[in-house]
């Protein structure tokens, strides 16, 4: 989540990469993509508990 921002701009920050731009493409998306799927699965996954 955000968490992998802040860690992400400290490790820009304080070491050298190759294409910096390659790693914030990677984070964006990985976070992107697991906010889609928990937006995707909370609810299921609650009404199965509720009913369980």
């Amino acid at each position: 989540g955000l968490g992998s921002f802040y860690y992400m701009a400290y490790a820009t920050g304080h070491a050298a990469f190759d294409k910096p731009d390659i790693l914030w493409v990677t984070v964006s998306l990985v976070v992107l993509v697991s906010i889609i799927l928990h937006g995707m699965t909370v609810t299921p996954v609650m009404k199965y508990l509720e009913e369980n």
